[in-house]
């Protein structure tokens, strides 16, 4: 099924707190401590994962910093851009072993300011077999999580903390 025909879920994490669309037919855990999964039931399937991290800054913030808040995320030199909305975003990859399976991991971080002391880091990432990299349906997907995360909204202020 290509990206252009899959149907879509809404995904309204924690309250609202970020929004952004898995394909329909994805399976969603969730757990407080490590965010929230999202998978096709097959034994093969990628795994897409969001935690989100908001914190206060002892000193005032604005929007145009939200960039400086991705600095330490991934390698120094990965490049950072800010997304029309005012988002800045940042993406990296790393190869890995999990149980004797070559993995490939690819991220995404999405930084928002709330003025006038607080920021948010959505860090999405999407886990793969790296056999499965170059593939028309890995393709598919990693189009798709992509154009999600790009067009992901977070919630415009604070609630209970958060």
């Amino acid at each position: 099924m290509s990206k252009e025909t899959m149907d879509s879920k809404e995904i309204s994490y924690n309250g609202g707190l970020i929004t952004f669309s898995v394909p329909q037919d994805w399976i969603e855990e969730y757990d407080q401590q490590v965010g929230g999964s999202f998978y096709e039931d097959s034994p093969t399937s990628g795994t897409f994962r969001l935690h989100v991290v908001t914190m206060r800054s002892p000193a005032p913030v604005t929007k145009s910093e939200a960039v400086n808040v991705l600095q330490s995320v991934g390698e120094p030199d990965d490049p950072i851009s800010t997304l029309s909305n005012g988002t800045a975003y940042k993406t990296f990859s790393e190869k890995a072993v999990d149980s004797g399976n070559d993995i490939t991991i690819y991220y995404w971080s999405l930084a928002q300011i709330i003025e006038p002391n607080h920021a948010r880091i959505a860090n999405f990432s999407y886990t793969v077999l790296s056999s499965q990299v170059g593939t028309t349906q890995y393709q598919e997907e990693i189009d798709y999580l992509l154009n999600s995360i790009r067009n992901a909204r977070f919630k415009p202020e604070l609630e209970n903390g958060i």
